[in-house]
């Protein structure tokens, strides 16, 4: 662990584990190598006061570069009348883990749902209803074996134009732009036809968050090189999402409205932070009110983009890809165009949820979980989370 401008090393007990001791405060890089594993480097730490806990999960040898899937969307089919059960679809797109290329060979039996406990409470709790009070009560609902209703692989359609606003975190906890940055050069660097881009980023200025356009929104996305290669140079503390999220949804509406009219609008969020319960709500109806969809390739841990910017994704129409290695970004980024013009094909597939009454209500929001079993060259087992919107009709 780098931290202070020291370096401290010591080796796990067979347990796994190992502890340092009176280390001094402040942004930390964590370094963990093992024989026969990738080594895994994460700068998004940093020591407090008091004793803290970090997981590292280490991966086998070429592990990153297994496919990846990207969801595209979650949609109600059908309700119950009172509430206690529930069917709904799933849009997911699966890529080649070095190219961005679809995968199209998988089968219903590589698709299932997997229970996990309730109480989170709000958004993150099984079920809520429209002002994010749980609905599920002490109990949960029921997937029976988790198995598809119904699948098929949708065809590939024709791309339609679109104008999509990158919203990038400028933080000294947020150092992984030797990744990032060459993956957002890499898709503005491609010839759009029609399609518009623009980015802006966030951070702490003289005390206060700021939201910073970085340029107009633009055809040639390449007028924005050089400002991407200064997004990584060093920044003030972690600045709060909330507060740029919701301007950031303003700035790209407006630029919608007044020069893009009819084109649909995204806001791709590039930050390792999550949301509140109550943030969630928020950000998500006032993208809903403006007719933003909000997407992100969100770093796979939990208790961050694993709830806050999964759900938010889901419940504005977005996408989310769950990048579990920083080198997974390229793929994605690769596969961006096709995700925001919908012409990426994908599987759409459907389960059935069973609770009690008064459980799925109106205007409300599920919970749950997508595991893609399989352990093929081009996808290894992974889960993803679910967050389905219910109508308010």
């Amino acid at each position: 662990i780098e931290v202070g401008g020291s370096r401290y090393q010591a080796t796990t007990l067979v347990d796994g584990k190992v502890s340092f001791g009176n280390l001094p405060l402040g942004p930390a890089t964590l370094v963990v190598t093992a024989d026969g594993f990738e080594t895994q480097s994460n700068s998004g730490y940093g020591v407090g006061g008091g004793a803290q806990l970090w997981d590292v999960r280490l991966e086998e040898p070429g592990s990153w570069a297994v496919g990846q899937a990207i969801i595209l969307g979650t949609q109600q089919v059908s309700r119950a009348a009172d509430g206690s059960d529930l069917t709904f679809s799933v849009d997911v797109a699966v890529i080649n883990g070095v190219t961005p290329e679809p995968v199209e060979n998988l089968t219903d039996a590589n698709f299932g749902l997997v229970p996990y406990e309730c109480g989170w409470g709000g958004p993150g709790d099984c079920a809520s209803d429209a002002a994010g009070n749980p609905t599920a009560g002490d109990g949960q609902y029921s997937i029976g074996n988790g198995a598809p209703l119904a699948f098929g692989l949708q065809p590939v359609s024709i791309g339609q134009p679109y104008i999509v606003g990158f919203l990038a975190e400028r933080s000294t906890m947020d150092n992984v732009w030797d990744v990032e940055g060459p993956a957002l050069k890499s898709f503005l660097g491609t010839p759009g036809g029609n399609d518009v881009a623009g980015l802006a980023s966030f951070q702490v200025e003289s005390g206060a968050t700021t939201l910073t356009p970085l340029g107009p929104f633009t055809r040639d996305g390449s007028t924005y090189f050089d400002a991407i290669d200064h997004l990584g140079d060093p920044a003030g503390p972690r600045p709060p999402l909330l507060p740029s999220l919701l301007d950031a949804i303003r700035w790209i509406a407006a630029a919608r409205d007044t020069e893009f009219p009819g084109m649909p609008a995204t806001l791709l969020v590039m930050a390792n932070q999550g949301l509140s319960v109550q943030e969630t709500d928020q950000a998500v109806a006032f993208a809903r009110q403006i007719g933003v969809r909000i997407s992100s390739p969100g770093w796979w841990y939990w208790g961050g983009s694993w709830w806050g910017l999964s759900g938010l994704a889901m419940r504005t129409g977005g996408a989310i890809a769950e990048v579990a290695d920083l080198r997974q970004y390229g793929p994605v980024f690769g596969a961006l165009d096709r995700v925001l013009s919908s012409s990426l094909p994908f599987y759409r597939i459907q389960f059935h949820l069973t609770g009690v009454p008064g459980m799925f209500v109106p205007g409300g929001n599920v919970q749950t979980f997508l595991e893609i079993r399989t352990r093929t060259p081009v996808l290894s087992s992974r889960v993803y989370s679910l967050s389905v919107a219910l109508p308010a009709g």
